[in-house]
C-alpha cells in the first residue's frame, strides 16, 4: 500500500510542479512519514 501510495503521491507531485525531481523530495518525504 505504501509503494501505491508513494507512487500515486509522486505522479500527483508531477502534475502539479510539472516536473520530476521527486527522487530527492521523495526521500525526506517518507523520512518524514517513517515509511520505508
Amino acid at each position: 500500500e505504501s509503494g501505491d501510495r508513494l507512487t500515486r503521491a509522486s505522479k500527483v507531485l508531477e502534475q502539479l510542479t510539472g516536473q520530476s525531481p521527486v527522487f530527492s523530495k521523495a526521500r525526506y518525504t517518507v523520512r518524514s512519514f517513517g515509511i520505508r
